[in-house]
């Protein structure tokens, strides 16, 4: 019997694998890389969008902080406790003395480098390092959030002997030297005078306002009422003022602008104390790069404004004078605190500010 051989045949089939071509993979990165570079693009975009909003944002939120700090001080400008332009006013200091307070000059100004400005001896210039050829404003002002009540007043006249002093409610930190104005409880008088006794430990509750010497503003008599200044005391009266009359110290401050600090490029507007020695600076506002004021007089007394001059002229214009102003025109230009890219960030603002105590 014949057997069958079989034979098995057995048949391999290769499969290549499917890949990407150098091609196709350069494709891929370059389309990849451009969308990459969108979104970069966009970030960036986005980011410098911000960037520029916040800095404009800055730049008026920086106005308004400044014209809202000149324009609350200059708003009190002329006010005695009452109606300043139906008052008498009985000015007992000394003329001749350096920090003689005159209520007719509580507002003035110059510009830095210009004619007006006043000079000091070295060390003492509470202007050093203003800002050249901006402007700075000098008021003097009662300090309306720390009044004294008087509780009863000694006053004799001259040569009579006895002390004159005004007694109050509570007790107090002022010293000597201290200008006040007290304001009658019935808005019929106001005396302005400084104080000639030591207060060391902050413990008085009299302030004495006799003649005397050795300070840097004195009085020159006792009295506090009537219509008078020591060039001429003919109105002057030496009557007590009546009890819930108050006392404001007079406030000597000044808007400076000066550089955040010394060789920046970047300003700001300070306030400047007056009183304290050198004038104590308090920064107020930074990223403020230009400050210039103009004032509006009223040069023939109808209450209204006819013509904005600045403070130079002003203050060479002999026939103009710092009591015909009675408003005032503010420019600031702000500067951005820092760039975005290659953009640096400035804007001009403007405001006007009525002298609500003047003019009516």
């Amino acid at each position: 019997m014949k057997q069958n051989t079989y034979k098995y045949e057995t048949s391999v089939r290769h499969v290549r694998s499917a890949g990407f071509t150098v091609v196709e993979l350069l494709i891929a990165l370059t389309l990849a890389l451009v969308l990459m570079g969108g979104v970069v693009q966009v970030v960036t975009t986005s980011s410098s969008s911000y960037g520029q909003l916040v800095q404009q944002g800055r730049l008026q939120e920086s106005a308004k902080l400044a014209m809202d700090y000149i324009t609350r001080e200059v708003r009190n400008v002329g006010f005695w406790g009452c109606n300043g332009q139906r008052i008498q006013i009985a000015n007992a200091l000394d003329k001749s003395k350096e920090n003689y307070f005159d209520p007719n000059d509580a507002l003035w100004g110059f510009k830095v480098g210009g004619t007006g400005q006043p000079t000091y001896a070295s060390g003492g210039d509470p202007y050093e390092d203003a800002v050249s050829g901006s402007s700075v404003l000098v008021l003097r002002l009662l300090d309306i959030d720390s009044s004294l009540q008087v509780t009863g007043h000694q006053v004799s006249p001259q040569g009579t002997g006895g002390s004159a002093k005004l007694e109050l409610s509570e007790e107090h930190g002022y010293d000597k030297g201290q200008v006040f104005t007290v304001v009658d409880s019935d808005c019929s008088n106001v005396g302005i005078f400084a104080q000639n006794n030591a207060n060391i430990n902050d413990t008085l509750s009299i302030i004495a306002h006799n003649p005397g010497s050795g300070q840097d503003v004195t009085n020159c008599t006792k009295a506090l009422k009537g219509n008078f200044d020591c060039d001429d005391e003919s109105g002057a009266l030496y009557q007590p003022y009546s009890v819930g009359s108050h006392v404001y110290a007079v406030r000597s401050i000044a808007f400076v602008l000066k550089p955040v600090s010394s060789g920046s490029s970047i300003n700001a507007l300070h306030l400047v104390d007056l009183e304290a020695t050198s004038g104590t600076n308090t920064q107020l506002v930074e990223g403020v790069k230009s400050l210039s004021i103009k004032y509006g007089l009223d040069t023939d007394s109808d209450g209204n404004v006819d013509l904005y001059v600045s403070d130079e002229k002003l203050n060479a214009d002999s026939n103009l004078d710092w009591t015909m102003a009675i408003a005032m025109q503010v420019d600031v230009t702000t500067q951005g605190l820092e760039s975005v890219g290659t953009l640096t960030f400035e804007e001009d603002f403007s405001t006007v500010i009525r002298l609500r105590n003047r003019g009516i």
